[in-house]
């Protein structure tokens, strides 16, 4: 293989995941980027997930099905198991752009020295189909709470091996901290204005209750008091106005508004 097409790791972790799997899989599959290592991690699935992996097992070069301590812990599992020159982590709901991979692997190879690729997602829900969102991160925004949508992310595998993976004692936001811990380590950013994933809003981090604690606990670990207040504060003020205008406008309108003016 030549030099300038590197191998990428793609992993997707999954439990009980039978109703997107499959497009995430073809998502991959027909990259038009070829030099894909593909590795899924499940859980230990009771659903058709089981069958769904072994239909496209030919095109899967790790798979491996057993208890695990939660997603993060999972994708540990496949981070060390990835031997690729950059990893992407592909939840079992979400699904690529086509040309996503190959996306990612042009600025790598005019890019070299930077650690880490993200670009643009676009988010799904029952009442919004593909909305685009910019995910550009500016000056010290990670700091304050701004996290990369990080199915759209790309790690280079030393930065892994360098700085360590998921701390899964964050049982919420533990791509957040990841994310937030490479960039106090200065690791190189680089944003794509491009669309790689689209996301299906609603996972475990999304407006849960507990996303305020777990970000005050890693802002006091890798910022300071200050930080920590502030982010806190900020997603205890956003889910309580959401509550409100869903109250108010319904689930419908609120969610129409909301991206129309985001």
């Amino acid at each position: 293989m030549k030099t300038n097409s590197p191998l990428i790791s793609i992993i997707t972790v999954v439990f009980n995941g039978d109703e997107y799997l499959e497009q995430t899989i073809q998502s991959v599959v027909n990259q038009t980027y070829t030099n894909i290592e593909y590795i899924i991690i499940d859980g230990g699935s009771t659903d058709k997930t089981i069958d769904i992996i072994k239909k496209h097992e030919k095109n899967i070069d790790f798979f491996i099905s057993e208890s695990d301590n939660g997603i993060y812990d999972a994708m540990n599992k496949g981070i060390k198991k990835a031997k690729g020159k950059y990893i992407g982590l592909l939840n079992s709901d979400d699904y690529y752009e086509r040309d996503a991979v190959e996306i990612i692997v042009n600025e790598i190879n005019i890019q070299a020295d930077f650690d880490i690729f993200f670009g643009n997602a676009h988010i799904i829900n029952e009442y919004i189909q593909k909305k685009k969102l910019q995910t550009k991160m500016r000056g010290k925004n990670m700091e304050k709470g701004f996290s990369i949508f990080h199915p759209t992310v790309f790690v280079k595998k030393e930065t892994y091996t360098k700085y360590g993976m998921f701390d899964i004692s964050f049982k919420i936001a533990a791509d957040y901290e990841l994310l937030l811990r490479f960039y106090k380590k200065n690791c190189k950013f680089f944003h794509i204005n491009k669309t790689i994933t689209n996301f299906r809003e609603g996972g475990m981090s999304y407006y849960n209750k507990d996303s305020a604690q777990e970000q005050f606990r890693i802002h006091m670990k890798h910022t300071n008091f200050f930080n920590a207040y502030f982010a806190k504060t900020k997603l205890k003020t956003k889910e309580l106005l959401q509550k409100i205008f869903k109250k108010l406008l319904g689930k419908k309108k609120y969610h129409n508004l909301r991206y129309k003016f985001s």
